[in-house]
């Protein structure tokens, strides 16, 4: 009877424990929020080496400029490299005045991935069929994936990889300039009021696609990111820093800061951050460019009060909320193209002990 007495107990026990986990993990998905990334795939006759005419009309074609099929294969080497099956994929080839050709959409599992990659190689045959001559528009193509794709229920990331400078007349009559270009691109931010969280990555795929003045948009803007020529093709990391962590000021002596790091190749080894906190009369916290490595995706920070703990304690609320800076420190690499997706986080500090749940057995 006791031998029964004590296995009762001990189931009971299990399944508190076992409830307390389902209900923890299901705090932590309904936090959890997926990415979207959008891929606008330039797929005007430049990008097959097209240069123009010669005085008979006749194509011609530089077979140095032709990175089609380059381009093609960093493409399906992007989406491919997406781990986290919720991931949502999105590719949409552009032409001119045409706008977006089509929409192939998935999810980052192995079997959607492989399906859209067969559907990026028959559409990418069709369109080096066609040998159709058009001017380039990426400002259609931005406004059109802003419309269509983008919005609150995803994090999400746009992709532009084109070759070309914007030319495409608009119906009026008037040519866009690269000025209008960048005046589009500038508006990206905007995006942040409406509580989206938006990051554009603006790949310019050859030197003909660069300009002074855009790269200084790019360079210029929240949540945007210019890729030069020279990089273009290497491998892509995003780290995208949690957007709270929390810490006890009584109990805990550092806080982690975890990057969601989409990719299966592995972050390189070297990757440092700095971290700060403003520094103010009000601030109780002294993080000034601290360096830090990370390690499994995830740095640990140590929280430095400016107060004992019984001074802290009385000065702040039950939850008070610090904005962390982050900066990549060697953004530019030989081997890879690595960005930070944002540039601060929010530490919430929680000036009570942790709860514990206790368990009483009765004998």
């Amino acid at each position: 009877m006791l031998i029964n007495q004590k296995t009762y107990e001990m189931k009971r026990i299990l399944l508190i424990v076992s409830f307390v986990f389902c209900v923890l993990d299901m705090i932590a998905q309904s936090n959890y929020i997926p990415q979207r990334y959008i891929y606008l795939w330039d797929v005007t006759y430049s990008m097959c080496g097209f240069v123009g005419t010669d005085g008979g009309g006749k194509e011609i074609i530089d077979h140095k400029k032709d990175i089609f099929d380059k381009v093609v294969d960093l493409l399906k080497k992007q989406i491919n490299s997406k781990m986290d099956p919720n991931t949502i994929i999105i590719v949409c080839p552009f032409r001119g005045k045409e706008g977006l050709l089509d929409t192939f959409k998935c999810r980052a599992t192995k079997e959607e991935l492989s399906l859209i990659s067969i559907k990026i190689d028959d559409f990418a045959r069709k369109i080096k069929t066609e040998k159709k001559r058009t001017n380039t528009d990426v400002i259609t193509a931005i406004r059109q994936a802003k419309a269509n794709f983008i919005d609150s229920d995803a994090d999400n990331f746009l992709v532009i990889l084109t070759d070309g400078i914007q030319n495409e007349r608009l119906s009026d009559g008037r040519l866009t300039t690269m000025a209008d270009l960048c005046n589009e691109i500038k508006t990206w931010e905007n995006l942040d009021e409406d509580n989206i969280f938006a990051y554009l990555y603006y790949y310019m795929l050859t030197v003909d696609a660069t300009d002074y003045n855009l790269k200084k948009t790019l360079d210029d803007t929240k949540n945007v990111s210019g890729v030069n020529p020279g990089e273009a093709f290497k491998s892509l990391f995003t780290l995208q820093p949690a957007k709270k962590i929390s810490a006890n000021i009584k109990d805990d002596k550092s806080a982690i800061l975890a990057f969601k790091v989409n990719e299966r190749e592995s972050l390189p080894s070297d990757v440092k951050v700095f971290v700060s906190v403003k520094d103010d009369e009000e601030s109780v916290l002294d993080i000034k460019d601290e360096e830090f490595a990370i390690v499994n995706n995830q740095i640990e920070i140590p929280l430095n009060f400016r107060y004992p703990y019984e001074e802290l304690k009385n000065k702040l609320p039950e939850k008070s909320m610090v904005t962390l800076d982050i900066k990549l420190i060697e953004e530019e690499r030989h081997n890879a193209i690595i960005r930070l997706a944002a540039e601060s986080t929010i530490l919430e500090l929680i000036n009570k002990p942790e709860k514990t749940l206790t368990v009483r057995i009765k004998r």
